[in-house]
């Protein structure tokens, strides 16, 4: 997992997951000060001052292998090596 400014993999010491309050998207604490338009990158949801990120709790688990991250839709364990999605035609063809 990783944020979505910079690029670096969450971890406890330098790039630590803080999750923005109203859209639940999640950056690195390094990389929040750095919002200059006031908005998650991700999604474009405002970002208030006056309610600051908490720390992401459920990645730093994930790093620990505490609780990994299962897949929402099919509940399968997220993999790390890539996977390759074949793209399909209109009437299911594969490319």
């Amino acid at each position: 997992m990783e944020c979505a400014i910079c690029f670096q993999e969450f971890n406890r010491q330098e790039c630590v997951p803080y999750v923005l309050p109203d859209c639940g998207h999640t950056l690195c604490g390094q990389c929040i000060p750095r919002l200059l338009e006031g908005k998650c990158p991700t999604c474009r949801c405002g970002i208030r001052p006056e309610e600051p990120p908490e720390i992401n709790t459920a990645v730093l688990s994930a790093i620990d292998n505490e609780n990994p991250p299962y897949c929402i839709a099919c509940f399968e364990l997220f993999k790390d090596e890539p996977t390759r999605i074949p793209r399909l035609l209109p009437g299911n063809k594969r490319l």
